[in-house]
């Protein structure tokens, strides 16, 4: 996702995360970088890391899986800090779902209206709640990826769902 300017300060999901800013001159000079291990944020892991699961018989499915793990990897702060618990994130297509490929799937499979860009499945029992968030990755039928920035709203979208379910005023 493209990093908010404010004034001469550069914030992204993952400062947004922890609070903090940095100078847009400091993303100029590569030891500087967010990605600098002394600029990360030594978290720790999640509890339950979810299942990543793209659809792994169509075309570009190492850059979707790659983009699954940078959206993954760029959210972890929020779920850590806000408790939720994720169970998996998978690939939402025309053609099936991520999760109907993992070897010990015994679901339906599902396929979406191809308006939905995503949606986050909620199990709950009591104060306990659960989440499988499903993303569209590609374009229906022409299988093409989608920007990383639209598939990162989309995940920014379904995580609100983890806070209110329907979207209602509430949402």
């Amino acid at each position: 996702m493209a990093p908010r300017r404010k004034g001469n300060l550069v914030r992204t999901l993952n400062d947004l995360a922890r609070g903090s800013e940095r100078n847009i001159s400091d993303s100029d000079n590569d030891d500087d970088g967010p990605c600098n291990k002394e600029n990360r944020r030594k978290s720790k892991p999640h509890k339950n890391e979810p299942k990543l699961a793209t659809i792994p018989n169509l075309a570009d499915a190492d850059r979707a899986k790659g983009m699954m793990t940078r959206v993954y990897k760029e959210f972890v702060p929020i779920l850590q800090r806000r408790g939720y618990n994720v169970a998996s994130i998978s690939e939402l297509c025309c053609c099936g779902d991520g999760l109907d490929h993992l070897p010990t799937s015994r679901r339906k499979r599902r396929v979406a209206a191809l308006n939905i860009l995503g949606y986050n499945q909620t199990y709950s029992r009591g104060s306990y709640k659960r989440h499988t968030i499903h993303l569209r990755l590609r374009e229906p039928h022409s299988h093409v990826l989608k920007s990383y920035e639209e598939v990162a709203g989309t995940m920014s979208h379904e995580l609100a769902h983890c806070e209110v379910g329907p979207h209602n005023k509430k949402f």
